[in-house]
């Protein structure tokens, strides 16, 4: 059955197989070989933040997000898994909105893979607050 939890499990572990490629292409010396700019998007100041490297954070994030995803519907911690995923999807996708103007509007360049992440987080996000909605309304919050 497909539910809104198997899709975002998919979208985590696509975002996860992304970030894990950027993350090898990025440690090596050659320059990246994509249909778009991923070499400009790599060699900016705007691929670390405080010295780690975007495609390790992408790879925190996915993981972290799947792990939460299969500790959801746990009775103890379900309730605080919910929150705690909301507030770190949201985040994330500010991050990716951030990183994407970056790519536009500073460094004028696109790399393919970061705009399937960014689309990986987006989908996260929309459809995850779908299902928090639903959670928050089934608990009489909202």
């Amino acid at each position: 059955m497909v539910t809104k939890k198997n899709i975002m499990i998919f979208v985590s572990l696509v975002g996860l197989a992304v970030s894990t490629y950027l993350a090898y292409l990025y440690s090596q010396p050659e320059p990246i070989v994509c249909a778009t700019d991923c070499e400009l998007v790599r060699e900016s100041k705007y691929s670390t933040l405080y010295g780690i490297k975007v495609p390790i954070l992408g790879i925190i994030f996915y993981t972290t997000s799947l792990i939460a995803l299969f500790l959801k519907n746990n009775k103890k911690i379900g309730s605080f898994i919910n929150f705690f995923l909301q507030i770190m999807l949201t985040t994330g996708f500010i991050y990716s909105i951030y990183l994407t103007f970056i790519e536009v509007f500073v460094i004028n360049a696109i790399c393919q893979w970061c705009v399937v992440s960014a689309i990986c987080s987006l989908l996260l996000f929309v459809i995850h607050t779908s299902a928090f909605l639903e959670f928050l309304e089934k608990r009489k919050i909202v």
